[in-house]
């Protein structure tokens, strides 16, 4: 598909503390960015186009979520091993953002275990966080919880135990979706020996609905009251989470990267792997706008819009922002 205007992009400038690499993006809703990256995280004025606040961490940020009352979680991610044996390290961290200033929060977080990679806000007292493994290969103890704030501190007041856990979802109607790897026999560690599934659970008492096969992936993305997207190596199905059934798929040109919703418009990022030798891989961006009754339009495509895509998201104006690790770009 040939695109009529070729949007440009302009690199955000640096400075002397960004970072070497940079992992992940987050707009805020005071239409600032969020940017995460190794060791640091920094918030940068989409007006004046300069960094207002930085805040060091010892370790690799990979992810960022804004809560309410602007604040901000994000964890650290580093991995440790002993002979065969892999630990995969998280340490979150809960901040308040204000202006060009910041509150550390993170003592407000459960003291054990805080080691959440997955957090929903379920309502102003209430957080839907989680548990899971890559690489890890022993003591695994993956989960989902639900905190609770009491008396200015979140409580761990149910618990959803789970052995493969890969990623999860909250979706209209009280559901949340659990995306689940189940090994065949224990002793094989190949694709061929896993099944995936989504478990589908109310998630007020955690109390499970109904168990749906899908086909390998690890994303999921909810679209509106009834649908959701599955992932999968081919393409996107759009899944009708209340008949449970798919609906339709879309084809992907590249390997699936990232599914991403914006004020009625789907985002669907595509990578190949990337190519050390060439320094280089081939990655896209294509854009649609959503009729909110199950149909999407093509509109847009961004060919290679990183040499190597990182994350992309949209800030409070519209304005579609891309990372690579070398840098940001933000899209005319």
């Amino acid at each position: 598909m040939k695109e009529k205007n070729i949007r440009k992009a302009k690199v955000i400038k640096k400075d002397n503390n960004f970072p070497t690499y940079v992992n992940c993006l987050c707009g805020l809703n005071d239409g600032r960015l969020a940017i995460g990256g190794n060791n640091s995280l920094m918030i940068y004025n989409m007006k004046t186009y300069k960094f207002d606040l930085y805040l060091d961490n010892q370790f690799d940020i990979k992810s960022i979520i804004e809560l309410s009352n602007y604040r901000l979680f994000y964890f650290t991610y580093f991995t440790e091993s002993e002979g065969p044996w892999v630990d995969e390290i998280i340490e979150d961290q809960l901040v308040e953002i204000s202006n060009n200033k910041y509150k550390d929060l993170t003592d407000t977080l459960p003291l054990y275990p805080r080691n959440y990679n997955i957090l929903y806000e379920y309502s102003e007292t209430i957080l839907i966080t989680g548990r899971y493994y890559k690489v890890q290969n022993n003591q695994i103890d993956e989960k989902i919880d639900k905190l609770m704030k009491i008396n200015n501190k979140y409580r761990v007041i149910s618990r959803l135990k789970l052995t493969g856990l890969v990623n999860f979802v909250l979706l209209k109607n009280n559901l949340m979706a659990v995306l689940i790897k189940i090994k065949k026999d224990k002793f094989k560690y190949n694709d061929k020996a896993e099944n995936y599934c989504l478990n589908f659970y109310d998630v007020r008492i955690f109390k499970f609905i109904k168990r749906q096969n899908v086909e390998k992936t690890e994303i999921i993305c909810p679209l509106d009251e009834k649908l959701m997207f599955i992932g999968t190596q081919k393409g996107v199905i759009i899944y009708d989470y209340i008949n449970f059934k798919n609906i339709k798929t879309i084809s992907c040109q590249y390997p699936l990267y990232k599914i991403y919703l914006f004020n009625g418009f789907v985002y669907i990022g595509e990578t190949e792997n990337y190519d050390y030798k060439l320094k280089t891989c081939k990655n896209r961006i294509v854009e649609y706008e959503y009729d909110y009754k199950g149909n999407l339009k093509q509109i847009y495509s961004y060919y290679k819009p990183q040499n190597r895509l990182k994350d992309f998201i949209k800030v409070k104006d519209g304005r579609l922002l891309t990372c690579s690790e070398e840098n940001v770009k933000i899209w005319k």
